[in-house]
């Protein structure tokens, strides 16, 4: 191996991290209340201390403060949901809220909810930074793509490591505005024209009947919504006149066209092409000059060269290739000859055009059609002037169009009229912001239809007309004489100076080129210009987008087979919906990766960064909270890198159990003794284990420290192995390290084992993950404790269970995919009640939580008030 993972000390931390924290002579919470010396102190999970202290103290609520024992007088440990003064019926949370000085929105509420339930300090620092991390954990995931990752990799930005906001900085530099031509202009798209009237429409502008092409010409424009004339035709057939010409066009004459720099178009190629004298090679470098070249010196000699002098010179391309950490394949180095006979710097930037316009020839010849290029006209497109590696783009759009349908289209064109003004105006009427009401109301601000139309049209809509019949008549005429009124320089002044003014508190809002137009809806329609509102505003503006960014052909279908009306929804459900339906269909930048190809450790690097965009496209909102609250409680640092770690924790993914058998896996199919009796060695060791666990036997520390000497002795023998097998074991071995490290970084403030169990002929991962309350210990009394537990099955996936035992009391809660799954563990549920009596315990309660995204925290929230007759036994005393 390259890397000696195994001697950094992982195995000894993870065996002392378990069971060995000693007490805390020290008491840490969050100030719910204070008199002097008497305090009233959350230490999480819904619990509190009430204290008198020998002495006042000097805090304030909300503060996060430490209390040494010896300074205690009396303490009595109280349920803060129940024993809480809650001021005017507030909510335990609004209470919390309006103590830290935090203004009670959904989010703020759902942020403190979400780190109680987590067991992470309540403090305003705490809620704010979870707010954060949230929202650009959330961006961060809907924005990132392969392209991107690899325009972050060109910056050397280490986006694993670097902290969410400087990812989602870096990221909003290198992505690119969208693409320069709209597929709304082929909104024209109707039913197929038939062969027939083709031909006659031809015969009308010939005079005689034409052969197929033309037809399908005439067809196709007449689908983009164009009339056929000579002209277009014309137009259509030169550019398939010269695609086919330039697909069999000589590397020279691509170098020619970069070292002029002639833009790339099927237009300028074919002229070149056919402008080629063939001969002697030509260049402006003598040999010796050429030699001195290829490692990056310069010369301005002329004189020619033949294919014997650039064969003398092959060496030394090669060479310049592995330099410039290009593999030197055949292909490339005759390439390489080229470009130097032609006088063209050998450098990756020049070479990876080169390929790029080859490739972007022989995709176009495949993939663009007469119904692709006439939609491209129909938008403003001259098809033969532009760069060929732009057009192959413009053609992926352009089919995506076509297979998406009209129906898409309308939807977009819908959304693209829809005016920032028309937004604000829902807002100031408490309107839906669907977009079919959207789409009404910007008919009025467009002049289309007059005020009573529009309150005609919008009180046929469910729930709109009671809105309608209570606003003000006057009202709505000023709001309607102001969005009319063109005179608006006081308003934008207005705009302009709040801008400046609250610059610094409106954070990304400045980023966008609108946040002016924005400001200026809100006046026009009446709203005060304020944090709040501009929030307001910018929040459904981007549900807009998200919804423009995420409505493929695909959501769409899916939304009309449940029956659902895309139209009828709120913006903000039908974005959250569009974009949870595409997550899983990010398609990768072929254009990008082409270029790439040949590049051995940029590829592994691509590699690595797309299952880290695989991995963010996967993880849920409601998983990211949990990844949030638990990276926070265990002070770890907010990166992409432990976001992924932690999530395919939850998803019980890569952990210790998987990876020792994909480790087992690949040393049983090895010849050597040593080797086979290393494997045989474990495979004993995990059957003691798992033979402890059915048992009920306590799981010590031995089998870290046998898998630790074992895989250092597997390092030993590494000789034995091909150089496949080490570089699998290498990867299994990270992944390993990745699970243990976190492990580590769990136990500081919980407890957290892992173990793996053998299911069928397969290892799968068990984990029990007990969540404490009060730090500083790590006793569990076995009387008295709530655990939860996940194990991957073989055919029911992850199977979550909350088990809360009171002496011979046990409340149990488990989480499963689907219904069938609770269906066969309830016809099972006898003889589990019968085994846990055997046992000696009595099952008080079997309740079940159906969800696919089911992980090991996902209970957490609902276990804490369930039960209510046996809260005892929800308790975890340490």
């Amino acid at each position: 191996m390259n890397n000696n993972i195994w001697r950094k000390g992982v195995y000894s931390n993870v065996i002392n991290s378990y069971m060995k924290t000693p007490s805390n002579s020290k008491i840490k919470g969050t100030l719910l209340e204070i008199n002097e010396n008497r305090i009233k102190l959350s230490i999480g999970d819904q619990k509190a201390l009430e204290i008198t202290l020998n002495k006042p103290l000097k805090a304030e609520i909300g503060d996060t403060v430490v209390i040494d024992r010896k300074d205690i007088v009396k303490s009595q440990m109280v349920n803060v949901v129940e024993t809480q003064s809650i001021k005017n019926s507030q909510s335990k949370y609004d209470y919390i809220l309006s103590s830290l000085g935090i203004s009670k929105k959904e989010e703020s509420i759902w942020a403190v909810k979400t780190l109680d339930n987590h067991g992470v300090d309540i403090t305003k620092e705490n809620i704010l930074s979870f707010m954060s991390a949230k929202e650009q954990l959330g961006s961060i995931s809907e924005k990132l793509d392969y392209d991107t990752v690899i325009k972050l990799k060109d910056k050397d930005v280490d986006f694993e490591k670097e902290s969410l906001q400087k990812v989602l900085q870096e990221m909003q530099n290198v992505q690119g505005e969208k693409r320069p031509f709209s597929l709304l202009r082929f909104l024209g798209i109707k039913k197929d024209m038939s062969t027939e009237e083709a031909e006659k429409i031809s015969y009308n502008l010939y005079g005689s009947k034409m052969g197929k092409d033309i037809t399908d010409i005439i067809k196709a424009l007449d689908k983009a919504g164009l009339e056929p004339t000579k002209e277009k035709i014309e137009e259509i057939n030169t550019v398939f006149s010269k695609l086919n010409n330039i697909e069999n066009i000589e590397d020279k004459t691509i170098i020619d066209s970069l070292k002029n720099k002639i833009d790339t178009s099927i237009d300028n190629l074919y002229k070149l092409k056919n402008a080629v004298v063939r001969g002697a090679i030509h260049a402006e470098e003598k040999l010796g000059q050429l030699a001195s070249k290829v490692y990056g010196a310069y010369s301005g000699a002329v004189s020619s060269v033949t294919e014997r002098d650039l064969s003398q010179i092959e060496e030394d391309i090669r060479g310049r290739l592995e330099e410039l950490g290009i593999k030197a394949t055949e292909e490339l180095v005759k390439l390489s000859k080229d470009v130097i006979a032609r006088g063209l710097d050998l450098t990756k930037e020049n070479l990876e055009k080169i390929m790029a316009v080859k490739g972007a020839i022989a995709e176009l010849g495949s993939s663009l059609d007469y119904e692709k290029t006439a939609l491209l006209m129909a938008s403003g497109v001259i098809v033969e002037k532009v760069d060929v590696a732009e057009l192959v783009n413009m053609v992926g759009v352009a089919e995506e169009g076509i297979s998406l349908g009209l129906n898409r289209l309308e939807i977009l064109e819908l959304i693209e009229n829809i005016d920032i003004k028309t937004l604000a105006l829902h807002m100031k009427l408490s309107l839906p912001t669907t977009l079919e009401s959207l789409n009404i109301s910007q008919s009025l601000l467009d002049g289309d239809i007059t005020v009573e139309e529009w309150i005609n049209t919008l009180s046929d809509l469910d729930g709109v007309g009671d809105i309608l019949s209570k606003t003000d008549e006057s009202d709505l005429i000023a709001i309607l004489d102001r969005l009319a009124n063109n005179e608006t320089w006081e308003l934008d002044i207005a705009a302009q100076t709040y801008l400046r003014s609250n610059g610094d508190k409106l954070g990304p809002i400045m980023d966008e080129g609108y946040r002016s137009e924005m400001a200026k809806a809100l006046l026009q329609n009446g709203i005060t210009l304020n944090n709040i509102n501009m929030q307001e505003i910018y929040m459904t503006k981007k549900s807009l987008d998200r919804v423009s960014d995420n409505l493929t052909s695909d959501v769409l279908q899916i939304a009309t087979e449940e029956g659902t009306a895309v139209e009828k929804l709120s913006l903000s459900r039908l974005a959250d919906m569009a974009t949870s339906l595409n997550g899983d269909k990010l398609k990768k930048d072929e254009g990008t990766e082409s270029t790439l190809k040949n590049t051995v450790h940029v590829a592994e690097a691509v590699d690595k960064m797309k299952d880290m965009v695989d991995a963010l496209k996967q993880i849920s909102p409601e998983r990211r909270d949990s990844i949030i609250s638990l990276l926070m409680k265990n002070a770890m640092p907010l990166t992409l890198k432990e976001v992924r770690n932690l999530s395919f924790f939850l998803s019980n993914e890569r952990q210790i159990g998987q990876q020792l058998d994909e480790i087992l896996d690949l040393i049983d199919k090895n010849n050597n003794d040593d080797v086979i009796k290393l494997s045989e060695e474990l495979k004993k060791n995990l059957i003691k284990i798992n033979r402890d666990i059915k048992d009920g036997k306590q799981i010590g520390e031995r089998p870290y420290e046998e898998f630790s000497r074992m895989l250092k002795e597997l390092e030993s023998k590494s000789s034995f192995l091909s150089s496949g097998e080490r570089a699998t074991l290498q990867k299994s071995a990270e992944k390993l390290l990745d699970s243990l490290e976190l492990q580590l970084h769990l136990n500081r403030e919980d407890t957290l084992l892992q173990l793996p169990l053998m299911m069928g002929d397969q290892l799968k991962n068990l984990q029990m993950y007990i969540m404490r309350d009060k730090k500083g210990s790590k006793k569990i009394d076995p009387k008295n404790m709530s655990v939860l537990l996940n194990f991957d099955t073989n055919n029911m996936g992850n199977v979550n269970i909350y088990v809360a035992v009171n002496y011979k009391n046990i409340v149990m809660k488990m989480g499963l995919a689907n219904k069938d799954d609770q269906s066969l563990v309830e016809s099972y549920s006898k003889e589990l009640e019968k085994y846990l009596e055997d046992l000696g315990y009595d099952l008080k309660d079997l309740s079940f939580r159906i969800d696919e995204d089911n992980h090991i925290t996902s209970m957490i929230k609902e276990t804490e008030g369930s039960h209510r007759t046996l809260k005892n036994l929800l308790d975890v005393k340490i």
